[in-house]
């Protein structure tokens, strides 16, 4: 899959993860940073302002994607128009990226994880690909330094449809 941008947003590191940006020789990569540190939800609302495609997909700095990520997430999206978003399970890494035997499962129908989500976070937000559009309307609530996904997810839940591929 090669039709994207890639929004890497810089939320005032000190780390040298600029550097590491900048490495990338790429056409559809795209850099932004914050002068100074502003927090999780604000720097996700950020990047949502200036996303440009038809949807947008989340990754951590500390996470990594499996390499079919951007097309199983676009043809689930494509085929299934009334759902807004779509996550996916997760297996934990070491440090050095190799994998544990560590894995979180979610639910995977829409009616299971609007029942879960009354009593937990059933959505991991760092494998979220959501319509562009609906995120921007939404947003994440900057007053909420913690569990600002949790928030979301559970305000789109009122009106909306979200599933998670195993």
């Amino acid at each position: 899959f090669s039709d994207f941008e890639l929004l890497l947003v810089d939320d005032g590191s000190t780390d040298g993860s600029i550097q590491t940006m900048r490495a990338y020789q790429d056409p559809r990569v795209r850099i932004v940073r914050n002068k100074h540190n502003i927090g999780i939800p604000k720097t996700r609302n950020r990047g949502l302002q200036l996303a440009r495609g038809e949807y947008i997909a989340l990754l951590d700095s500390d996470d990594r994607a499996v390499a079919n990520r951007l097309l199983l997430q676009t043809q689930y999206l494509d085929q299934n128009p009334t759902v807004v978003q779509v996550g996916g399970w997760t297996q934990a890494i070491d440090r050095r990226g190799r994998l544990l035997d560590k894995r979180k499962r979610q639910p995977v129908r829409p009616a299971d994880i609007d029942a879960e989500l009354l009593f937990r976070c059933c959505l991991s937000n760092t494998t979220i690909m959501a319509r562009t559009n609906t995120l921007k309307h939404y947003r994440y609530r900057e007053s909420f330094p913690r569990c600002q996904d949790y928030d979301l997810h559970v305000r789109l839940a009122q009106r909306h449809r979200m599933a998670n591929i195993p």
